[in-house]
């Protein structure tokens, strides 16, 4: 699986997580 760099509404910062669909 590829992990990329997208932001996360979570915790409002850029970093490795999953991409929400």
């Amino acid at each position: 699986d590829e992990v990329n760099v997208v932001y996360c509404r979570k915790d409002g910062n850029y970093g490795l997580i999953e991409p929400l669909r």
